[in-house]
């Protein structure tokens, strides 16, 4: 069975992989095979209208943010589908007007000495269940309310850059894809924004050690965190213990019954929480008190 890890910037471990990118330079480990490319330039709308192809949120001012950075999310999508080789028959469902209007402003960049569009025979994906596992991943790094979170902060006509990296070790970490996304969006007003996404991969054959005590540092760490971690019985079975011991209420009850309470609580309750975060809070405590039992344990 092949092994594969795929990290993205937000994953907390994403230092100890840029890290151990630099021992596998540093030791010359990585060998370029393939380079990849995708451009796209002004987003188009879902908009029914042609005529407001370049328009958001349709005749409701206040969805215009809204309604670009749900488009801008699944064209920055199939922007890196579309440079890392994988078919467009395996792309996910976007809006009927976003996908053949953007898909149709796609362009690679790279160029081959007649200047002609260089082939990509890289395939980061040839079926639907492996497509799926990649561009859910990315989805992590561009969901939508990211985009309008960055694009509400700007005033109009300042330009919002939200640069990003996924980085793919592949086949028992003897291949290494790079993939890295330049996507910037500028609010020029009527509704519109001018916008660009740039998507490259870069594929690395990763020159392995004999031994494994020949890795640096970041990399031996990087290896041990791309073996999935199992809680084992004796976790659960603790828990059980200090359940038994302290009285503490099952989560499912306790849960319960802080829903109850808070319903008796709520008349005239001034703050502005409502039961979901008040209950989302008890969840955050609980995990925390989970986790903290967990470390116990291992220690």
């Amino acid at each position: 069975m092949n092994q594969e890890t795929i990290f993205v910037q937000t994953d907390p471990a994403f230092n100890i992989v840029l890290q151990s990118l630099t021992e596998l330079r540093n030791q010359n480990r990585l060998h370029v095979t393939h380079v990849q490319a995708a451009t796209l330039t002004d987003i188009e709308s879902n908009d029914d209208d042609k005529d407001r192809r370049f328009m958001f949120g349709g005749k409701k001012e206040k969805l215009t943010i809204s309604a670009f950075g749900r488009t801008a999310s699944a064209v920055v999508c199939i922007c890196m589908l579309e440079e890392a080789g994988v078919p467009r028959r395996l792309w996910p469902e976007v809006g009927k007007n976003t996908r053949p209007r953007n898909e149709a402003k796609l362009q690679n960049p790279l160029r081959d000495i007649n200047n002609q569009p260089l082939a990509r025979n890289f395939h980061l994906a040839n079926d639907e269940a492996t497509a799926k596992r990649y561009w859910s991943k990315y989805d992590q790094i561009y969901p939508h309310f990211r985009i309008e979170d960055a694009i509400s902060q700007v005033d109009l006509k300042r330009q919002v850059g939200i640069p990003s990296m996924m980085l793919i070790f592949r086949r028992n970490f003897t291949e290494f894809v790079e993939i890295t996304t330049t996507f910037t969006a500028t609010p020029t007003g009527e509704k519109q924004f001018d916008s660009y996404i740039h998507v490259n991969s870069i594929v690395h054959k990763i020159a392995i050690f004999t031994e494994e005590g020949n890795y640096g540092k970041f990399t031996r760490q990087l290896k041990e965190l791309m073996f999935p971690v199992e809680i084992q019985g004796e976790y659960f079975e603790e828990m059980k213990k200090v359940e038994k011991e302290t009285g503490l209420t099952p989560a499912r009850q306790l849960l319960d019954a802080h829903d109850a309470q808070f319903v008796k609580l709520k008349v005239g309750y001034k703050n502005r929480c409502t039961a979901r975060e008040s209950r989302r809070s008890l969840i955050d405590i609980c995990s925390m008190f989970i986790l903290k039992l967990i470390t116990n344990v291992s220690s």
